[in-house]
């Protein structure tokens, strides 16, 4: 039995964790390790479209953003935020052929079609919002729940290397 564990931190964070467990058996002991950690955002919208199975992808032009929202919003006020912190929809920053999954899908209100997306954890971010506004660099082997418009990115056929949608991702 694998299971997941959903953490956030405190003090007005808008970030939530997710940990997948798996077990292994070791000289007869069962034991949990971590897979893999995704990061998502407190409110964050959810696609109106789910897909019955991920689509890889990669970023055909980088930089590109990975957004909290649908389509590009400057005046976005994140959840928490207070009146000083920066405003706007932008999550992080990814560079050319960057990979993810696509986990569904909606209509930004700029008519573009925008994916709800997973970005594979070997594929670091070049920059993230993090704690109260601030950017930051992205620890390593974290990945990234988002919104990327549909434009920049080329589905592949493989899945990208640690986002095995196969033995992960389930069929409906």
């Amino acid at each position: 039995m694998s299971f997941l564990v959903r953490w956030e931190m405190c003090c007005g964070d808008v970030f939530i964790h997710y940990e997948y467990f798996y077990p292994v058996s070791r000289r007869g002991s069962l034991k949990y390790e971590g897979y893999s950690q995704i990061v998502s955002v407190v409110d964050m919208s959810l696609p109106e479209v789910l897909y019955e199975v991920p689509k890889p992808f990669v970023v055909e032009r980088g930089p590109y953003s990975l957004r909290v929202t649908p389509g590009i919003d400057d005046d976005f006020r994140w959840p928490y935020s207070r009146p000083h912190d920066p405003t706007g929809n932008l999550l992080a920053t990814y560079r050319t052929l960057a990979s993810g999954i696509a986990l569904g899908e909606s209509r930004g209100p700029d008519g573009r079609t925008w994916w709800f997306v997973l970005m594979d954890g070997a594929s670091r971010p070049l920059g993230i919002r993090g704690y109260q506004g601030a950017w930051e660099y992205a620890p390593p082997g974290r990945s990234y729940l988002g919104w990327m418009s549909r434009d920049a990115l080329e589905e592949i056929t493989h899945s990208p290397r640690n986002l095995d949608t196969y033995r992960y991702w389930r069929r409906r």
